[in-house]
């Protein structure tokens, strides 16, 4: 019997020792110990207050410590490689982009790249903080394209960004139509297509369409047909000099066509003046409204005096030597209704005649170049 006791409590014993070693030597565990510093003792598993950082760690950049959650100075700007990769907003690489990165806070982080490459890579060093993006393009190569991605904000973790660009040719279509610009212009349209153009300044304008069979235009709610010669002619109806016409041609045939156009402006105005031949004779102008204004213009033949006697009340005329820009202005300047502009042998002088108020009406003026006489 008292082998059993001895035996028992030897056992009991060695269970006490294991369990002191096990808590680190005290049984209630008094002393935890949390080297992974997960908030659970390792020896026994108890929940433990976390033990704070010496050494925050913010490798994510989020201004939080990765290991205890408290929260961390931002550091000073890092500089970070980056790979970006450009493409426009179908998924197209594009070749031939540099982009400008422009530090919110510091002009000296601003970088601006080399063109992207034939897979539209781009790598650049950039600073921790938010940047805006502007572009360069290689015409040549992408056209003309418009940033969809304007903005990123740089962590120490960034290291592959998409740049989204958006495609902005002309295709014809209502949101990027075709520019016809001034004088002639070649169109090509398939088969029962439409195409929808735009033209800047159109104020005065004349539209001409020739070898246009075939072709329909609609123009400020009026459809215009060719002739039986295949010619389309109306007058752009823009409010002012800044205004922007947009029109419609259709390809009404089952078979592609190929025609001409040509913008001009009316005659008498800034951009197709009326030209004295000889200044001779006395010029009566068409009724002219109010607060609208004929142009005309006259090249010397000789050095002397360029004189302009005007006949009609309420008319304001001005020209301009185009060589030296001197200027004279109005009816109400002038000796007995003469203005008077020195002039040398082929300077190109500019008329300006318009109704200051009242109702339309013709301006009468007698245009004379008096050349001094030679001892």
């Amino acid at each position: 019997m008292r082998k059993i006791l001895l035996l028992i409590l030897c056992l009991s014993l060695a269970a006490s020792c294991l369990v002191l070693t096990a808590c680190g030597g005290d049984t209630d565990c008094t002393e935890h110990v949390d080297t992974d510093k997960n908030g659970k003792c390792d020896n026994c598993g108890a929940e433990v207050d976390k033990e704070p950082c010496t050494e925050h760690n913010d490798a994510d950049g989020d201004f939080l410590c990765d290991e205890c959650g408290a929260a961390v100075l931002p550091k000073g700007p890092e500089e970070v490689e980056i790979t970006f990769t450009v493409k426009d907003n179908e998924g197209d690489i594009l070749a031939g982009v540099s982009a400008i990165f422009a530090h919110s806070e510091n002009d000296e982080y601003n970088v601006t790249t080399a063109a992207s490459d034939a897979n539209g890579k781009i790598t650049a060093k950039l600073y921790t903080g938010t940047y805006s993006i502007f572009y360069d393009y290689d015409t040549d190569a992408i056209g003309y394209y418009f940033g969809d991605t304007n903005e990123i904000t740089v962590t120490a973790t960034t290291n592959a960004v998409d740049l989204i660009l958006i495609d902005n040719n002309p295709d014809g279509s209502v949101d990027k139509p075709f520019v016809l610009s001034a004088g002639e212009n070649n169109i090509v349209i398939p088969a029962g297509v439409s195409y929808n153009f735009i033209i800047y300044r159109a104020v005065n304008l004349y539209f001409d369409a020739t070898g246009a069979a075939g072709a329909k235009v609609i123009y400020n709610n009026t459809e215009y047909a060719p002739d039986a010669d295949g010619v389309i002619h109306f007058a752009l109806l823009g409010q002012d000099t800044n205004s922007a016409e947009q029109l419609v041609i259709e390809n009404t045939t089952d078979a592609e066509i190929t025609f001409s156009t040509e913008i001009n402006s009316a005659p008498g105005t800034y951009g197709n003046p009326l030209v004295i031949e000889n200044a001779d004779a006395p010029i009566t102008t068409a009724p002219i409204a109010s607060g609208s204004t004929v142009y005309y213009t006259y090249t010397a033949t000789a050095a002397g005096v360029f004189r302009i006697t005007i006949g009609t009340d309420g008319a304001y005329v001005s020209m301009a030597n185009n060589n030296t820009y001197e200027s004279v202005n109005s009816a109400e300047d002038a000796q007995d209704g003469v203005l008077v502009l020195e002039v040398n042998e082929g300077d190109v002088i500019m008329i300006d005649l318009s109704v200051t108020s009242g109702e339309a009406r013709e301006i009468t003026f007698i245009p004379e170049l008096a050349v001094p006489q030679a001892w």
